[in-house]
């Protein structure tokens, strides 16, 4: 009887062996067919990112973001610009940096969109673009940038927040910029062009702790 009991033991301690193993197996194969479903998923995506790459100019909006990016990139620089975008090899998207253009005749391409200051306004730029294009729909109504005039020729400062003002009033847009008094433009007179009080919501001093953005000091 206690052979049997044994035997009866054993045979239950494998069953749930094997059971477990079954859970195993269950749970490769359903992860498998997850995987299979991802990389089909990720096929058909790839398939329609191409599609669109070869017919961008059918694509309204695309064009656009272009328009207003090199309109406005000009009215800021005087210079020409244009985006762009491409699929490498892995077929991801690449987003190239903006190619700014020389003026002359043979219209070449620079290496101006390397540097710090022009980068700074590119972002602005596409930003704003991308708000305009986006505008009549439901999207994103503000947009925050830090120390944009930084390192700004006085003329492109006094251009770009004209544009910004303009684009403000006509898209009933936000945009909240952060800036220390040295840093902005000056008049005919070497005179700081302050924002009018209306336009400010907050003042940073290092005077005290009133001046610090939460009130206090860590």
């Amino acid at each position: 009887m206690k052979f049997y009991q044994k035997e009866l033991s054993k045979f239950e301690s494998e069953l749930i062996q094997l059971k477990e193993r079954l859970k195993v197996i269950d749970l490769i194969i359903g992860k498998n067919n997850q995987k299979e479903k991802l990389k089909k998923e990720i096929e058909n995506t790839i398939i329609e990112i191409k599609e669109i790459y070869n017919h961008t100019e059918k694509n309204e909006k695309y064009k656009l973001i272009r328009e207003l990016f090199s309109s406005y990139f000009n009215e800021v620089m005087d210079e020409d610009t244009y985006i762009s975008w491409s699929i490498n090899s892995n077929n991801n998207i690449d987003f190239k940096s903006p190619v700014i253009r020389t003026k002359d005749k043979l219209s070449k391409d620079t290496a101006k969109d390397e540097g710090r200051t022009y980068r700074k306004i590119l972002c602005v730029i596409f930003d704003l673009a991308i708000l305009v294009s986006y505008n009549k729909e439901s999207y994103f109504r503000f947009v925050y940038h830090d120390d944009v005039l930084s390192q700004q020729d006085n003329g492109i400062k006094i251009r770009l927040l004209k544009l910004i003002n303009n684009t403000m009033s006509q898209y009933d847009i936000q945009y909240i910029l952060s800036v220390i008094k040295s840093d902005l433009p000056t008049d005919e007179n070497d005179n700081p062009m302050y924002f009018n009080k209306q336009d400010i919501m907050l003042e940073l001093n290092d005077k005290n702790e009133s001046g610090t953005l939460f009130g206090f000091e860590f």
